[in-house]
């Protein structure tokens, strides 16, 4: 199958924007510790 040579940089550009946006979502909710704030411990220690 044959990819033209414009379609195939955007594609691998497209891949890799989003490997790039999600590792970064990732690394904030799981390697930083962020939570939303209604399930945080001071809002339910206010309850």
């Amino acid at each position: 199958m044959h990819i033209h040579k414009f379609e195939k940089i955007w594609l691998i550009f497209g891949i890799t924007t989003l490997i790039v946006f999600l590792s970064v979502i990732g690394v904030s909710a799981f390697y930083l510790g962020n939570q939303l704030q209604a399930v945080s411990q001071q809002s339910i220690l206010k309850k």
